[in-house]
């Protein structure tokens, strides 16, 4: 910690006091003692605190700050889940129902997803799972009555259309670690 910043209030911790681009700091409020991390965004010019209680020893403010960037992530996964099934509510309050509709919602996320990114060239994932749709039944269809020959060449096709009509728009590369392949890079998966 910085002996400067000794009993300062948390809003008094500003650029003019501070310069760091990321202070870890510990944080006493009443009895309750936590640890923030500020992290300055220069492009952006704003700060970002995560507040938590994860120990210093073992995790560092990058180690926090790439942590709840992935948490983030699922957040998001989530917030798509909702608007690519369109959900609002669910029509009944049967746990069993309720719960097959989240599981199949997700695995067919996941079916999307996983096309879009084994599919060639410089694709957008996002743009890439809304076209697998066009794909996924007949590719489906073929699964259940196993005609396998026919499961290649709509996987074949699906990946043509897909490298072809969902690329990837250019990025910033400033923003590459707020994405998860970038997050998922940084912590080394």
């Amino acid at each position: 910690m910085l002996p400067k910043l000794a009993g300062k209030k948390l809003k008094e911790v500003n650029r003019r006091t501070s310069r760091a681009e990321v202070l870890d700091l510990k944080v006493h409020r009443g009895k309750q003692v936590f640890r923030v991390v500020r992290c300055w965004f220069k492009e952006e010019k704003r700060f970002c605190l995560w507040v938590t209680n994860l120990p210093a020893d073992k995790y560092s403010a990058d180690d926090i700050m790439s942590i709840y960037l992935c948490r983030w992530q699922v957040e998001l996964l989530f917030k798509k889940l909702k608007s690519d099934t369109n959900w609002r509510r669910f029509a009944t309050r049967q746990k069993a129902i309720v719960e097959g509709v989240v599981r199949t919602s997700l695995q067919a996320l996941i079916v999307r997803r996983f096309i879009a990114l084994k599919s060639p060239g410089n694709i957008s994932v996002s743009k890439a799972a809304k076209n697998v749709d066009i794909g996924l039944l007949p590719i489906l269809t073929a699964y259940i009555h196993q005609t396998w020959s026919e499961i290649t060449a709509c996987l074949e096709w699906v990946m043509k259309h897909i490298s072809e009509n969902a690329l990837k728009s250019p990025q910033r590369k400033s923003r590459r670690d707020k994405i998860l392949d970038g997050i998922f890079e940084k912590l080394n998966f």
